[in-house]
């Protein structure tokens, strides 16, 4: 959990930082990984002896919670025409995605342009660089949204905007599937998170339980768009059960706890398909 943890703080410190600095181009094929690698994709250490291990199981694990998640929806996955990975990087899920769904297209979306260019030169994908503000997304119609790890790191107002702005890209009958810190993330403050929240954990906890949510900020120095903008988030699900019930024809299909790499929540909503006359 520790090395998720340094993942994604390195990551997200270069992706800010990176706006002032020249992109890294380069990439190189790593056995056992479909498609080529980014040097810039800190979700891959190569001086770690189980990187490519860790690397690939997050991208597998992701396929199966989709397809789990289309088979409870009773959705074939030849129905899939378009699929969203929001929060792509630089291709840990995406890279994956031909082999379950052949018949798609698919849709690159992140803050960070470098890794959305990747994707599409890499995997045909279409690019959109997500906006700063969740509310100013704009996506084109799709049958299957994934967001992985992105919930887990907003403050609530962006929480409430991203879902409200990936549930409106949603065709009839689409899905979105996607990851948060659930219970597992929240008892578990002691040890988990390099132990940066650990004095602070029944504090957390109790706002999570009064709140349905928790947010706790990165260090201004890991950010340019200043301390608040981005940090570590925990949920209940009711939260987001509560979100979509203000949204009409918007209804669960599938929760798992630890559903994703045995770590992260992961909850599913479908917009009701198109009634046949």
């Amino acid at each position: 959990m520790l090395h998720r943890t340094k993942q994604v703080l390195r990551r997200w410190a270069g992706i800010l930082l990176g706006r002032r600095a020249p992109g890294v181009k380069s990439s190189r094929q790593v056995e056992g990984i479909p498609g080529r690698v980014h040097l810039a994709d800190t979700m891959f250490d190569p001086s770690d002896p189980r990187g490519i291990e860790y690397y690939l199981r997050a991208g597998r694990s992701a396929i199966d919670v989709m397809l789990g998640t289309l088979e409870e929806a009773g959705v074939a996955p030849s129905e899939i025409d378009r699929l969203l990975d929001y929060g792509c990087g630089y291709g840990r899920v995406l890279r994956h995605l031909p082999e379950a769904f052949p018949e798609a297209s698919y849709v690159a979306c992140d803050l960070d342009a470098r890794a959305v260019a990747f994707c599409a030169e890499e995997f045909g994908a279409t690019a959109v660089i997500a906006p700063e503000q969740p509310s100013r997304l704009k996506l084109p119609q799709c049958d299957l949204i994934w967001g992985g790890s992105v919930w887990t790191h907003l403050p609530e107002a962006e929480c409430r905007e991203l879902f409200a702005s990936l549930s409106q890209a949603l065709e009839p009958g689409g899905l979105l599937i996607f990851s948060f810190h659930g219970a597992f993330a929240a008892n578990n403050l002691h040890f988990l998170f390099g132990g940066a929240f650990a004095e602070d954990s029944e504090i957390i906890r109790g706002e999570i339980q009064n709140g349905g949510m928790a947010y706790r900020s990165y260090p201004e120095a890991y950010l340019t768009l200043g301390e608040g903008s981005y940090g570590t988030s925990w949920h209940q699900p009711d939260f987001f059960r509560r979100l979509a019930d203000a949204m009409p024809g918007l209804h669960e299909v599938r929760f798992v706890p630890q559903g994703w790499d045995a770590f992260h929540d992961v909850i599913a909503f479908r917009r009701d398909p198109l009634r046949r006359s």
